[in-house]
């Protein structure tokens, strides 16, 4: 079986899970008391959520920073940016929606000047957006050639949402390693006439977070961290500090054995990660050795006590994380 056709029951399974967590959305009356969800509004909305985000973080995102990237060999800012473009023009075409007149979608990553990515970003957002939205219910089952691989239109749709996700989560950890706070995830400006001692009480049941306001997660899907919105930090040294996560949390990983002695901790970050096929960005300067004795443990439980036991945080969205100092 095709990477493609794995990929979609997967992408199918998460947007159930995360539908049925959601409240009640308008829906079709079909018939006397019988009505059926609105699936294409429900899926536009999460489209146009995380199509907001990535263009937001386009903007916020210095131009001097553009051509910065993590690793030699990876993708530059600009080049994640224009990557998602061309993915938006190539994968709606499969579905029969042609790529406009002009458009080199096999050229798009050698754009770098900022103004031009942002521009050219959002217009291929809007381009995928109409592709979806042009579907009926009737040709979702359609068969398409998707790269090579027999696929119906719903997998060009459920492709375009997650492959937009997936790199708006590795886009929020760029910004975050250099210092730059997702536009929705800074602190709500104080209302008018509150005083100090409104703020200060917003720092103690927030745990001493600098601004009292609440912020909301930088997640597109769903929040992989589960820090429940707060935001990152600039600590002295340049280190980008992020906030402790709740308390109280639900584990999805799967159950596993870790007995470690003085292990690199680099290293066990990277194999629990591939244990839950995530992708993790570690803050250099990160270092230090573990020694554990876990069994039957939740991979992510785990990751999150070693964390936390070195000073340290995950937050991402997707299958994209930033683990820096909290």
């Amino acid at each position: 079986m095709s990477r493609i056709r794995r990929l979609v029951p997967c992408l199918a399974a998460a947007l159930a899970v995360v539908a049925a967590a959601l409240p009640a959305v308008p829906a079709l009356a079909h018939g006397e008391g019988a009505a059926t969800p609105d699936l294409k509004g429900t899926y536009l909305g999460w489209w146009d959520r995380a199509a907001g985000q990535i263009e937001s973080l386009a903007e916020a995102i210095p131009a001097e920073t553009y051509g910065w990237r993590p690793a030699e060999g990876v993708r530059s800012v600009s080049e994640v940016f224009m990557h998602v473009a061309a993915a938006n023009y190539g994968i709606a075409a499969r579905a029969g929606t042609a790529i406009p007149e002009g458009v080199d979608a096999r050229n798009l990553e050698s754009i770098t000047d900022k103004a031009t990515v942002v521009t050219t970003l959002g217009r291929s957002l809007a381009h995928a957006r109409s592709a979806v939205e042009a579907m009926t219910l009737e040709q979702l089952g359609e068969e398409v050639d998707l790269f090579g691989n027999q696929a119906t239109k719903a997998d060009v749709a459920l492709l375009l949402l997650g492959h937009l996700q997936e790199h708006l989560g590795q886009s929020i950890a760029y910004a975050r390693m250099n210092g730059v706070v997702p536009p929705w995830s800074r602190p709500a400006p104080a209302a008018a006439g509150e005083g100090e001692e409104g703020g200060a009480e917003g720092d103690e049941a927030e745990g001493g977070e600098a601004e009292g306001g609440e912020a909301e997660s930088d997640d597109a899907g769903g929040d992989a961290s589960g820090d429940g919105g707060a935001t990152a930090a600039a600590a002295p040294g340049g280190w980008t500090t992020l906030p402790a996560p709740p308390a109280e949390r639900r584990w999805t990983g799967a159950p596993i054995d870790l007995s470690l002695r003085d292990a690199d901790l680099v290293e066990t970050i990277r194999s629990l990660a591939r244990i839950g096929e995530v992708n993790v960005v570690v803050q250099p300067g990160v270092s230090g050795r573990v020694t554990v004795e876990l069994h039957d443990v939740p991979w992510d439980q785990a990751l999150d006590v070693i964390l936390r036991t070195h000073g340290l945080a995950a937050e991402g969205t997707g299958n994209t994380w930033l683990v820096a100092r909290r």
